[in-house]
Parts: structure tokens; sequence; C-alpha cells
């Protein structure tokens, strides 16, 4: 573990290192178009909070920010980055319960994704299968959040069955989500376009990208 800025990463971190004391501003600019829809500031799910940049800037704002996190060296991170009004859960976040098989990425710990689950089928990186580790698997619905007004998704092409296993959530509380939706192969494209067509059946609307990621938002 060692530090860049004001945050800790796991040995081996590469990429967030070049952005050196800057790196509390990494996404700064998606953020804040995603504040603009707020409208209240009680709850923050950051899915895919890695070390904690996101959800140390949401701690700032919301009364409590939930962060997920389920790799081991990332996670001892998170712990030391954040500060006491966010709650961190060390799991996965998915359509149903259980556990699934993850592969971290030691030189990106933000690449680190699912490896096993049927409705992802877009995998980054050449895998090892003796680094694949076991993680604990939840929904968002499980938690019967009281109110949520931002979900960030942010985890590596599982973002479709993580929305699918929150649609309660989504349609009782209405939250502003950013969802990643970086630029890359034509699978992807297509996996994108898939998971926009979900929240759209919920009632969202797409909005601006600004860098990397999409802004959805119920309009009334």
């Amino acid at each position: 573990m060692f530090q860049v800025g004001r945050f800790w990463f796991p040995d081996g971190e590469r990429h967030f290192t070049q952005f050196g004391d800057q790196v509390a501003d990494y996404g700064a600019p998606d953020r804040n178009a995603a504040y603009r829809y707020i409208r209240q500031w009680r709850c923050a799910l950051d899915v895919g909070a890695n070390v904690g940049i996101f959800a140390s800037d949401f701690s700032a704002k919301f009364a409590q920010v939930i962060a997920f996190e389920p790799i081991p060296t990332t996670l001892a991170c998170l712990q030391r980055n954040v500060p006491e009004n966010v709650q961190i859960e060390p799991v996965a976040i998915a359509d149903k319960a259980g556990t699934l098989q993850m592969y971290p990425v030691t030189t990106n710990c933000g690449g680190s994704f699912i490896y096993n689950h049927p409705k992802i089928h877009f995998h980054q990186f050449e895998t090892e299968p003796d680094t694949l580790i076991e993680v604990p698997v939840r929904t968002i619905d499980s938690y019967g959040f009281p109110a949520v007004d931002l979900i960030k998704l942010d985890i590596q092409g599982a973002e479709y069955p993580a929305i699918v296993g929150a649609t309660q959530t989504i349609m009782r509380c209405r939250p502003v989500i950013m969802l990643e939706q970086k630029p890359a192969s034509p699978e992807l494209a297509m996996y994108w376009k898939k998971t926009s067509k979900l929240l759209k059946s919920l009632g969202m609307t797409a909005k601006e990208k600004v860098r990397s990621d999409r802004i959805f938002v119920f309009d009334d």
C-alpha cells in the first residue's frame, strides 16, 4: 500500500499514479455534471468504489454514502481513505445474491472485473485463472434503502445485472444515476446500449456524457 496525493492505493497500482497530487480531481467533471440534477442530498451509492475517490467527494455533500468494494487489497485502501459518514460494504453488486469470481487487475485497481457472470461478456484483460478470487455478491434491492438520491456505477461491464438487481430501489427512490460508458469495442458499445435501454424502460432519460459517465435522470 502506498500513497498518491491524499489517497492510499494497493501495491502495483500504476494507472492512478499519473495524476499525482491531483488524483482527488479524478472524475470531477462527471461528478459535477451529476450534482446539477440532485434534488435531495440524503444518500449516495458508490458501486465500484475502488479506493474511495468518488465516495470521499460524495461524503462532503451527502448525509450518508454507501461504498461497495469487494477486492480485499482495494478494500483495505478504501477503509483508510474515506470519512466516517461513508459506510463500506465489502461485496460485489449484481442481479442476485451469492458468490462470483473476480479478476483483480494489479496495475489498475479500478479495472478489476467480475469474471463468471453469464450476463457479462466483456473482459478488458487476458486472465490468469490462478489469480481469480471468490467474492460475496448482493443486490442493491436487498438492502431496502429508504432513500437514495445518487447511484454511481463503475464496475467494468457488470452494470446491467447491477441495475436489474436495483430496479425496485430505482423506481421507489428515483435517483440520479452515473453510468460509466467509456469508448471501446463494438461489443461493449452494444452492452452500453442494452444497459441504457434498461434504464430508459424504467422511465429514466439519458442526459449529457461529460467524460466517462452518462447521466440518467427522472425528468418529473
